[in-house]
């Protein structure tokens, strides 16, 4: 019994060459990483000067055959090829008082003031139907003629390049809404056909290969050379690669080796505008913090130079709040806005009622009347499409209650007179029967 137990422990302790030939023959297999892992396979051959063992570390984009159960030397050369590439890694470092007694001139930024500059991110934000894009558009073709926007709250330096990589709209919205602009001059008309270009509606994600095809996809849009000095995406629910862009490491993620590569290969000192979705909430929490409603907000909020949020004070009306939050500078106050043709303007503005729209309110009344179908200020006339203040308000954009003092003016000065009902095919209405003159 003692004998064989210690011809067990003499073979395994000391093994012989057969049994080291066997063991060196052993296929070791290599484990399944994740896709990005970098691994480590370690070789253990069993020898009589060395017990060491050797590995090797690889990453897994995929795994190459050579690097698995061969002794030959790694080409570490080829691994850091495959790698993911992280840009933008160098740290540059400048002495306090260098920046203290620098006599430098400095650039205004892009949009002033301190709005967005080179290498920038600006996010607009909203949940959804709070009309981000409207905005968006509104910004981006005020930087591709140089002009203010949003009530002149900011200015743009000078004509600005623009792409706008939009995944939700078809030609024929980008159409409708383009023409809203139908005012603008013919320099400006000029300056929109040199400096912004928008993708039509698509589906892709922005991945390593959504990435290469959309920093295609811009050069080519600019063949002249000159990059943009603003690119725009909207939205980010449509192009994220993540799993869920609630969660802040995913979305930084996508920051940080997504859009930031888009910019290193595009244009350095462009500024990103991005558009992303906000939660619902109501009007006091909006109040209190409208920034904290922001999908991935601890990874946006510490991300972006500066942020637009639009929210919709209630389902019934058409007017927007905006809140600004600025890291260079103080923000403007939070505004009321009704937008309008292409651009977003004081909610007063509205009840301005000039001389030629009072002419063409009158006109309105006049076909009205003519038709067969005169217009009252009555309640009973609302359902039956006749009501005047509701009519004209909703063609003018103007407010109710200031067409309702409009009418009531004319009917003092004879300008117009309500007829009583005469037949069921004559209601009662106005007829006018005077003149603004």
């Amino acid at each position: 019994m003692d004998c064989s137990w210690s011809r067990r422990v003499r073979r395994y302790a000391a093994p012989g060459r057969r049994h080291e030939r066997r063991v060196a023959r052993m296929k070791i297999p290599a484990p399944t990483p994740r896709a990005g892992e970098v691994v480590t396979i370690e070789r253990y051959v069993p020898t009589r000067e060395s017990e060491s063992p050797i590995a090797e570390v690889f990453p897994h984009t995929p795994s190459p055959s050579w690097a698995v159960g061969s002794s030959r030397e790694v080409d570490h050369d080829r691994l850091a090829r495959q790698a993911p590439q992280i840009t933008d890694t160098t740290i540059n470092t400048v002495s306090f008082l260098t920046l203290l007694e620098e006599n430098v001139a400095e650039e205004p930024d892009y949009i002033e003031p301190n709005f967005a500059g080179p290498g920038q991110l600006v996010l607009i934000a909203g949940p959804p139907k709070a009309q981000k894009s409207l905005l968006l558009q509104e910004m981006l073709v005020s930087c591709a003629v140089g002009a203010p926007f949003l009530l002149d709250t900011f200015t743009v330096s000078r004509p600005l390049r623009v792409f706008w990589l939009q995944a939700e709209m078809n030609r024929k919205l980008l159409r409708k809404r383009a023409r809203e602009f139908e005012d603008l001059a013919n320099a400006d008309r000029q300056l929109l056909g040199q400096n912004l270009v928008i993708s039509e509606r698509f589906r892709m994600l922005l991945d390593d290969d959504g990435v290469k095809k959309t920093v295609k996809t811009i050069r080519a849009s600019f063949p002249d050379g000159k990059m943009p000095d603003v690119i725009a995406i909207d939205p980010l629910a449509n192009v994220f690669d993540g799993d869920d862009e609630n969660q802040s490491a995913q979305l930084l993620r996508f920051l940080t080796t997504r859009l930031e590569k888009i910019r290193q290969d595009v244009n350095p000192m462009a500024v990103i505008v991005l558009v992303h979705h906000s939660a619902k909430r109501s009007a006091d929490e909006l109040a209190r913090d409208p920034f904290s409603t922001i999908r991935g907000s601890g990874a946006l909020r510490g991300y972006y130079d500066s942020c637009i949020v639009i929210s919709r004070p209630n389902e019934e009306t058409k007017t927007r709040k905006i809140h600004f939050e600025l890291r260079s500078g103080e923000a403007p106050a939070p505004m009321t806005v009704v937008y309008s043709k292409g651009r977003f303007r004081k909610e007063a503005e509205g009840a301005a009622i000039d001389k030629a729209m009072a002419r063409r309110m009158l006109a309105d009344l006049r076909a009205a009347w003519e038709a067969g179908k005169p217009w009252a200020l009555t309640a009973q006339c609302r359902p039956e499409g006749r009501h005047a203040a509701y009519n004209l308000s909703r063609a003018y954009r103007v407010k109710p209650t200031e067409v309702t003092a409009l009418i009531n003016e004319w009917a003092r000065l004879n300008v117009i007179t309500l007829r009583p009902r005469i037949t069921r095919k004559r209601p009662a209405g106005f007829e006018v029967t005077g003149t603004l003159d």
